[in-house]
């Protein structure tokens, strides 16, 4: 099951209910520090993953939908599609630097991600096979790039 803000994870109380950009950004936060926890055994990975997922949560209330179709896959939007795809790259650039990695495997990694979302839509079934189909493309971007398999799937994912 994937940690998500609004996921079946945190239930139906106020906390997953919130719809404010504030709210959708501390939720992403958390989201991020327990997968962080989770994923490195540790308090800085926690903290990573809470900036990092804080981050792209933030994105996400800047360019809602990315200007892609949520039914179709379809990318409504190429202006919103690209901004959405540049500012990931950014965050990815920000989330890998902050971490003590590269700016520019970070950003590939992040940037690819997002711009594979529509081709992956058709593809899978569920958001966990397309969160794996993004950790991939996500990997191997960061690869392409210098930098790390693992760190660039964690980015894409």
């Amino acid at each position: 099951m994937p940690l998500v803000p609004g996921s079946s994870f945190f239930g139906a109380g106020a906390f997953a209910q919130a719809t404010s950009a504030g709210a959708v950004i501390a939720n992403s936060a958390v989201a991020g520090f327990i997968s962080g926890a989770v994923g490195s055994g540790t308090l800085k990975g926690a903290m990573q993953g809470a900036f990092s997922a804080a981050l792209f949560g933030g994105i996400g209330q800047i360019v809602p939908g990315a200007g892609i179709n949520a039914a179709t896959g379809a990318i409504d939007s190429a202006t919103k599609f690209a901004g959405a795809v540049a500012l990931h790259g950014v965050a990815g650039c920000i989330s890998s630097v902050a971490g003590g990695g590269k700016c520019g495997p970070g950003a590939l990694s992040a940037a690819f991600s997002k711009a594979a979302l529509p081709l992956t839509h058709g593809l899978f079934d569920d958001g966990f096979e397309r969160t794996i189909a993004h950790a991939i493309v996500g990997g191997t971007a960061s690869v392409l790039g210098g930098g790390k398999f693992a760190n660039g799937a964690t980015t894409g994912a």
